[in-house]
């Protein structure tokens, strides 16, 4: 990914100019949401983008659309694999993006940081933002 957001050329190994560069894009042009937090990510999009079941469509549909496509279909693997971080291919592939890495952990911190921002209530099972159920 960072490969991409600093556009290295083909073949280019990315330098810690490139991560900066990347988290500088992800931080000013990119809403990050986490598939392992996939309610508080979809609580905070409604509130990004000012979606309102009832309001701005059907509420019903919006449930719908959340139990089905959110979790379930082409975003729900339930065939993962545990990968041996004591591998060699593990660590090669970690050492090979290395890069890549940091930034995911950057993403988190974003993502944590837009949830304290928008307060995001995820206690009660459903997204609450700003004070309003989802």
């Amino acid at each position: 990914v960072v490969r991409m957001l600093a556009d290295c050329k083909e073949g280019q190994k990315p330098r810690s100019e490139d991560l900066e560069l990347a988290m500088e894009i992800v931080r000013r042009k990119i809403l990050v949401g986490l598939m392992d937090r996939m309610e508080e990510s979809i609580a905070i999009f409604d509130q990004y983008f000012g979606f309102q079941p009832g309001l701005n469509f059907d509420e019903q549909w919006y449930m719908d659309c959340r139990t089905n496509k959110a979790f379930g279909g082409a975003n729900h693997n339930t065939k993962k694999k545990k990968v041996d971080p004591e591998s060699g291919t593990y660590k090669n592939l970690a050492r090979r993006n290395r890069y890549d890495r940091e930034l995911y952990s950057y993403v988190v911190h974003l993502f944590e940081t837009r949830k304290q921002l928008e307060r995001v209530d995820m206690s009660h099972g459903s997204g609450r933002v700003n004070g309003r159920v989802y």
